[in-house]
């Protein structure tokens, strides 16, 4: 006998609720939040305590390297905007804008941080630029973790917690190396070892992966970042081990389906077949796709879309897409 279960509107309402909310969502840590009469809101102030100079160093430390971070990264997107990069223009307003996210309140009792003045950039050299912001960024990144030190060892556990909030809502995913060549190993890297420590850190990100992905219309943020991060660790710790071109794919994957970074997705599909040639998990495939209806580059999207077809013979749904694909952009007078 068959049971028939009816869900009704208010109880499927519900139950994606619940599963958002169990899934979590691509948004920071909420702000610390104060209550007062009619609801809760954000703190916006924080104020360093009158006459304590150790605490006032410690703040202040911490301001002027934010501050010098977000100046380098502005000096960075005007330098791109005036060159017309525009794919390191939009990385480096991502950027600022996680680095403004993370810090929503402001220090009172402090003196006034301000960016340095601005600097020409006529004969400007990107690689340096981007090396300041890399140098900034950590200058930030370690002063963040003594201000929260500070305060913990002060049993300021209160300041303590705005510290550390502040550097969980900084997401490690919004920031970027702006070189490609200095984010992933070379293309021409031979990975033909079987290294138990990469075996095992690739079983525990595919199984994080799976995990995260198991309700398919509510994906669980927080443990694609975890994925993503032991995914990277195969490629960063053990490059030539037979399991990065695997691991390559899924970072291109989940930089893809998850945070929209579709450009570093193509290039780690295609360090996954570059590293792997014989690779069948539809490397070339996905990047064709991402190169076809996101990033409209038609012809790139024809060459790979004819290299699923002469390299990729697993998946024949893929395929099929791929020869009609063809068809289209061939027929179709799209593609010379």
């Amino acid at each position: 006998m068959k049971t028939t279960i009816k869900t009704g509107k208010w109880s499927l309402l519900l139950i994606l609720a619940a599963s958002t909310f169990l899934a979590g969502c691509d948004s920071p840590p909420s702000p610390i939040r104060e209550g007062y009469r009619g609801g809760f809101r954000s703190i916006k102030t924080l104020a360093v305590a009158p006459g304590d100079e150790a605490e006032s160093k410690a703040v202040t430390a911490a301001e002027i390297a934010r501050v010098q971070y977000r100046y380098r990264l502005t000096v960075l997107r005007g330098y791109c905007n005036r060159i017309g990069d525009a794919d390191r223009y939009n990385w480096s307003g991502k950027e600022i804008e996680n680095l403004d996210t993370a810090q929503w309140f402001k220090w009172t009792g402090i003196p006034e941080v301000v960016p340095p003045s601005g600097e020409s950039l006529t004969d400007a050299d990107q690689r340096l630029l981007v090396e300041f912001v890399l140098t900034a960024r950590a200058a930030y990144k370690q002063e963040m973790r003594n201000l929260e030190k500070f305060y913990t060892d002060r049993l300021s556990l209160e300041k303590a917690k705005f510290v550390s909030r502040a550097r969980a809502r900084f997401d490690p995913v919004r920031t970027y190396v702006y070189f490609f060549s200095a984010e992933a190993p070379p293309e021409n890297m031979k990975p033909v070892k079987v290294i138990p420590a990469a075996e095992e850190l690739y079983s525990k990100a595919l199984s994080t992966y799976k995990r995260a992905s198991i309700v398919p219309l509510v994906p669980n943020y927080k443990k694609q970042r975890e994925a993503l991060r032991l995914f990277l660790t195969i490629t960063e710790q053990h490059p030539t081990s037979t399991k990065s071109p695997l691991a390559a794919f899924y970072i291109g994957h989940i930089y893809r389906e998850y945070f929209n970074e579709d450009v570093r997705a193509v290039m780690w599909y295609q360090r996954a077949w570059k590293w792997d040639p014989r690779i069948q998990i539809g490397a070339r495939f996905q990047a064709a796709v991402v190169w076809d209806y996101r990033l409209q580059n038609l012809e790139r999207a024809l060459e790979l879309y004819q290299a699923v077809l002469d390299f990729e013979f697993d998946d024949l749904t893929n395929r099929t897409f791929a020869r009609r694909r063809i068809a289209e952009l061939t027929e179709g007078g799209q593609v010379n």
